[in-house]
């Protein structure tokens, strides 16, 4: 074989094995673009569907929860990437992009039901007339806004002001004071431990101060006394 024989099939073997690389490559290239994509939003997944109705607050909305509801409900919106339909960030594409909006539109009927889905049968009437999910966030808004923050500073009053007098069964008073204190929980404001002791002792006719001022005055630094404690102690002596 002569030597531009040689040459001539050293040139094809190169030439091939570039051709091969290159198809490796092409290969190769759709691979890791797919896997440096995001992953899809929640409600474009196959499995969320079926799970829509598990997405649930603590408790529907109702007229006195407004404030833990909308923080929980927000959260919730947040995380299936649909809160923007409630806030108006997220608007609807053209109609020269029908696949935009068709992904647009999946997610607002999501947003929907999601809210749908955690409200009690009485809130619906705010809502019936809302078209888009944005409305049937500020319909919510504007009727438990300001209704919220009222029935706040009437139940914190009334948790500050209720006190019991001599003949008063302490044990149920007891139980509506923690009564009083959760469903603040529930609406969003928190009544730390200590003040809720304070509030207690100072709820209890003027014969027992001597007896909580008698373990009150025994705490350490190391050793206080909870709420909780208070309570079965009083419950105890009161028994």
């Amino acid at each position: 074989m002569s030597s531009q024989e040689n040459i001539e099939q050293v040139s094809m073997a190169a030439l091939m094995d570039e051709n091969a690389n290159t198809n490796i490559n092409m290969n190769v290239m759709p691979m890791e673009e797919e896997m440096n994509e995001p992953p899809p939003p929640p409600y474009m997944q196959s499995c969320f569907l079926g799970a829509l109705g598990s997405w649930k607050t603590a408790e529907p909305l109702n007229d006195m929860n407004w404030v833990a509801w909308k923080g929980q409900m927000t959260s919730m919106l947040r995380v299936n990437k649909v809160w923007g339909h409630c806030d108006g960030t997220i608007v609807p594409p053209g109609v020269n992009e029908p696949h935009a909006f068709d992904k647009w539109a999946t997610a607002e009927e999501v947003t929907k039901l999601l809210i749908f889905g955690n409200l009690k049968a009485e809130q619906f009437i705010h809502i019936v007339q809302a078209v888009t999910a944005k409305q049937m966030w500020d319909n919510l808004t504007s009727v438990h806004e300001m209704h919220g923050q009222q029935s706040i500073t009437v139940l914190r009053c009334t948790l500050y002001h209720t006190k019991a007098v001599e003949g008063d069964d302490i044990t149920a008073h007891m139980n509506t004071m923690h009564s009083y204190q959760a469903t603040l929980h529930q609406m969003g404001l928190k009544v730390n431990d200590k003040d809720f002791k304070s509030i207690l002792v100072s709820s209890l006719p003027i014969t027992w101060d001597a007896f909580t001022a008698s373990y009150l005055g025994s705490q350490t630094r190391n050793a206080v006394m909870t709420s909780q404690e208070l309570v079965a102690i009083i419950c105890d002596e009161y028994n």
